[in-house]
């Protein structure tokens, strides 16, 4: 942002658009976390029905 206001434009979008796809790629990883959480929850409650009926 201090370099779309410094007037540098060019590199001002350059750089907004990397961080940007930086964000975006910075967002797989987190996904797969909540996948292999989920997961995870998944066969604990499982588990937990299993123990629980009677």
């Amino acid at each position: 942002m201090l370099i779309l206001f410094a007037g540098y434009s060019t590199v001002g979008k350059y750089t907004f658009g990397l961080s940007l796809s930086l964000l975006i790629i910075s967002l797989a990883p987190a996904l797969r976390e909540i996948r292999i959480s989920v997961k995870s929850l998944e066969l604990e409650l499982d588990d937990f029905e299993e123990t629980s009926a009677p």
